[in-house]
């Protein structure tokens, strides 16, 4: 069988063989992404509903279910790192 590779336009993630995927390490958060917040004692995993919060290009809006319009949190960008084996935003050290 041959092997197929894609690339996306921003270089982010490919596939290589047949229904094999890896991805390298991420740059920028996306909508859908997965991220580990902790609050007080709790850790909870939200989803990131929207990358454009108006007037800040350095936070992130973050819900429970992904809605862009719920109740969320906002969160600094800078402040969470890809973690490649639990594949969400952790807190960074």
């Amino acid at each position: 069988m041959p092997r197929r590779e894609f690339a996306r336009k921003s270089g982010e993630c490919y596939i290589a063989g047949p229904m094999k995927g890896r991805r390298e390490t991420r740059a920028t958060m996306q909508v859908g992404d997965r991220i580990l917040i902790d609050k007080g004692i709790a850790k909870r995993v939200y989803i990131v509903a929207r990358i454009d919060v108006p007037h800040s290009q350095e936070r992130a809006f973050a819900t429970k279910s992904g809605g862009d319009f719920t109740i969320g949190v906002k969160i600094w960008k800078s402040d969470y790192v890809w973690n490649e084996k639990s594949r969400m935003w952790t807190r960074r050290s």
